[in-house]
Order: C-alpha cells, then sequence, then structure tokens
C-alpha cells in the first residue's frame, strides 16, 4: 500500500486543493470569524481560555481513483469538501446564530489521503480497485470569539481570488 507520505503525490494533493479553493466561497467564509479546531480531552473544541467546550464533529469522504483518472477526481473531491465546508458554515449561521466556526485550514485540522495500489482486503480480495483519496476534517460552530485574526482559510481562498 502507498500513501501520500511514502510516494509523492503533489499533483493530486494540488488538483484537490485547487478546487476546494475555486469552490469555497469566500462571501461566506468572511462572515465567520474562524478558529483553530483544538482536540483535547478526545474530540472537543476549546475557546481560548474560557472553560465553555463544544465538541467537535468529523466529516469525510473519499472517491476510488485510477492512474488515469487521478487528478481529475481529486479536483472533484475538493470540490465535494468544498461544498460541505460551505453548507456547515451556512447551517451554523441560520439554524444556530453561530458566528465563530473552527478553521478548515489550521492546525491541519483538514487531512488528505492518497492511496495507489492498494493491497487485498476484506472489501477488495481481489485488489480490485486501484487506488482511492480521501478527507477528513472536524467542525463545530460557537458564538464565543477568541481572536480577531484572519484564519488560514479567509486568507487561503482570498489569495487563490487575487490570481
Amino acid at each position: 500500500m502507498t500513501n501520500l507520505e511514502e510516494k509523492n503525490f503533489a499533483p493530486i494533493k494540488a488538483a484537490f486543493f485547487e478546487g476546494l479553493l475555486q469552490q469555497l466561497k469566500i462571501e461566506v467564509v468572511r462572515r465567520f470569524l474562524t478558529v483553530p479546531a483544538c482536540v483535547a480531552d478526545g474530540r472537543v473544541f476549546k475557546y481560548g481560555e474560557s472553560n465553555e467546550t463544544v465538541p467537535l464533529q468529523e466529516y469525510a469522504d473519499f472517491i476510488y481513483i485510477t492512474e488515469k483518472d487521478a487528478l481529475e477526481k481529486a479536483k472533484l473531491l475538493g470540490i465535494g469538501c468544498a461544498v460541505l465546508y460551505n453548507a456547515l458554515l451556512k447551517n451554523a449561521s441560520q439554524v444556530y446564530g453561530h458566528k465563530v466556526v473552527t478553521d478548515l485550514l489550521e492546525n491541519e485540522n483538514l487531512k488528505f489521503n492518497v492511496v495507489m495500489n492498494a493491497a487485498p482486503s476484506v472489501a477488495d480480495p481481489e485488489a480490485l480497485i486501484q487506488g482511492w483519496i480521501s478527507f477528513r476534517f472536524r467542525f463545530a460552530s460557537l458564538n464565543m470569539p477568541t481572536s480577531l485574526n484572519k484564519g488560514k482559510t479567509l486568507l487561503a481562498v482570498e489569495n487563490a481570488r487575487a490570481v
């Protein structure tokens, strides 16, 4: 099994982040204060010096790939990740009235993985699946701000749009 750390899949990762940054809605992200997702005492989002905590929810998806379609599918998965994050932001605002959310790109919150030439497994005993890509991130929302600095997600989207 080959994963992102064992082999250089930089073009696939770049395609994922290209799709992600193209579809993150800057006008929505700008409405929020984004803060790092701090995982401590299990999966809990802590806010600065406060004792208040909110559970972090985990979101993930994957898609099967071949060597031929890896870049195209990585971009599609990045778009899917952006659509999911955008929807979570809208939900935090419209359903809960929250203005503070976990930053997608701070503290390595967003994990991206590539697996190619996977070994046989219980799910795929014939090793017919050539590979897959996946992402995972944690999300929480609240109303107690901890910082007035722009988060990495907003800075990345602003930089992507400036080009």
